[in-house]
């Protein structure tokens, strides 16, 4: 994109912003992220070194329905937790100046974990915070999540028919990727991680689905995890896909026999989904880069 094309496109947000919220006096508009579904805008408003505000733009129809989803569960779930989670003060609509509703909320302290150097990424000192963080997130009632129009699974019965049809996916996914003994090999372990005995035998929780680095703010020199971000992803079903292996010792929720088995296969799934997304995205050579990366990963999970 042109530098002039990202003018007009932040030009764009910010009449949507002043158009919605003539009061806020803005002494500053500017990126803060850009993703496929959703522009992040950090503005500067009022007197003073405070008053700053995220503002998330969605790009489209999709990721405007998931943002209709935070927007009915954050301000429940939010009281709930021990770690900040964005307070959505600002609610637009949707209407003339932008298509889609849009939210803006004060600005979380900290940095982003996937921006910080190896050493704080590969620390201890976040997890003990992000255990009690999702030990609290998980015991949010499925029932009231359902009810604020989050979608998911209800029983184990039916996360294990979304994961068959995950499966399903994948090898559609990598034909004529791989080898004829590759997809031989990934069907076998598909099939041998959806028959095994115990393996679903969790009760569905209110889920991240996004707990990268990307989404967890850090203070570095004070060793907090400052705020957790991005609950687009939010649904109910497995647990697990949230607390993973190495932040297992600081969670306080129920761990199943069939959680290490899971944990691997959401591990080695990883790279078909993502592939899937790609595609989904769109052509192009960032798009191929990134699904030639995906490939390797499986390559190496998968040899011929």
């Amino acid at each position: 994109m042109t530098a002039a094309a990202v003018g007009d496109e932040l030009g764009r947000y910010r009449a949507a912003l002043e158009a919605a919220f003539p009061r806020l006096a803005l002494r500053s508009f500017v990126f803060l992220a850009q993703g496929w579904g959703n522009a992040a805008c950090l503005a500067e408003v009022g007197e003073g070194p405070g008053g700053r505000l995220v503002f998330r733009f969605p790009k489209n129809e999709r990721t405007a329905r998931t943002l209709a989803k935070e927007i009915a569960l954050l301000p429940e779930l939010a009281p709930t937790l021990p770690v900040a989670v964005p307070h959505l003060e600002y609610v637009a609509p949707a209407g003339e100046a932008y298509p889609y509703a849009f939210v803006g909320y004060p600005l979380i302290p900290g940095e982003r974990l996937d921006n910080c150097a190896e050493e704080v990424q590969r620390a201890e000192w976040w997890r003990p915070s992000l255990g009690a963080f999702l030990t609290a997130f998980h015991r949010f009632p499925v029932e009231r999540a359902f009810a604020l129009g989050i979608t998911g699974c209800a029983t184990a019965a039916a996360w294990r028919d979304a994961m068959a049809d995950l499966c399903r996916r994948g090898l559609e996914t990598v034909e004529g990727l791989v080898t004829v003994a590759q997809v031989a090999a990934i069907r076998a372990y598909f099939e041998a991680f959806l028959a095994g005995d115990g393996t679903f035998g969790f009760e569905p929780a209110l889920v991240h689905q996004d707990l990268g680095h990307h989404n967890l703010l850090v203070d570095p020199e004070r060793r907090q995890l400052t705020g957790v971000i991005d609950f687009a992803s939010c649904t109910v079903g497995d647990p697990a896909l949230d607390v993973g292996g190495k932040n297992l010792p600081y969670y306080g929720g129920r761990v199943d026999e069939g959680w290490q088995t899971r944990i691997e296969f959401y591990r080695r799934t990883a790279p078909f989904v993502d592939i899937e997304f790609f595609r989904r995205a769109g052509s192009g050579p960032a798009n191929e880069e990134r699904i030639a990366r995906r490939l390797e990963k499986i390559n190496r999970l998968w040899p011929d």
